[in-house]
């Protein structure tokens, strides 16, 4: 919870198995992460923050109380064969 009482959500990448170094991971999205986190849309969940902790990158995010996209798109598809 932020000082401002709103609910966060933590999420946690952790590097995968490829050849990518987790440095060349966070350095490819460096910029990106920043730019996010300076986004302010109705449409985007925030960014608060980042960090790098071990193999893991661990972003701070805007709590969405439906879920994500992913999550909402499965709930409508439920019982639809395409």
């Amino acid at each position: 919870i932020r000082p401002d009482n709103h609910i966060v959500a933590c999420k946690m990448v952790t590097k995968n198995t490829s050849s990518v170094s987790i440095k060349e991971s966070i350095e490819s999205i460096s910029n990106e992460l920043t730019a996010h986190s300076e986004i302010r849309s109705a449409y985007l969940c925030k960014l608060f923050g980042y960090s790098v902790l071990n193999q893991q990158i661990c972003l701070i995010l805007e709590y969405m109380e439906n879920g994500s996209l992913y999550d909402i798109i499965q709930k409508e598809n439920q019982g639809n064969i395409y």
